[in-house]
């Protein structure tokens, strides 16, 4: 993730998922201050571009610091605390990223087509239960 040009630093956690059980959290200090949607869709797009599928992260929260020790490292159980806390709140970016296949069958193309019409079900549910 910090390869990316728009992160100076991050840090990912795992966040409690009712759903998958866990999802991938990162927080992110920006090079500038475009913290925006637009900024978390095109991090979690370069990240589907460039790492493991189950690498890319489902929630992203902004930041101007990350709990660190003296030794410069990251607290792990603060940055939990972190995205537990922002979950709570209803603070941070949920982003999923699916297809055109979800919405139109594709010849030869059934199984991925129903995969990604089941993403865009469970996506629309989500959101009504996040709301």
């Amino acid at each position: 993730m910090n390869r990316h040009t728009s992160i100076k630093i991050c840090a990912a956690a795992a966040a409690k998922d009712d759903l998958r059980g866990e999802e991938v959290a990162v927080l992110i200090i920006l090079n500038n201050n475009s913290d925006n949607y637009d900024t978390a869709v095109n991090i979690v797009s370069w990240a589907l571009n460039e790492m493991a599928y189950y690498k890319v992260p489902g929630l992203i929260k902004f930041v101007t610091e990350l709990p660190l020790t003296a030794t410069q490292k990251v607290r792990r159980g603060d940055l939990k605390k972190i995205v537990e806390n922002m979950k709570n709140n209803n603070e941070g970016k949920i982003i999923y990223v699916s297809s055109r296949s979800g919405i139109e069958g594709f010849e030869n193309e059934s199984a991925y087509c129903a995969s990604k019409h089941g993403l865009e079900g469970l996506m629309t549910v989500s959101y009504t239960h996040l709301r």
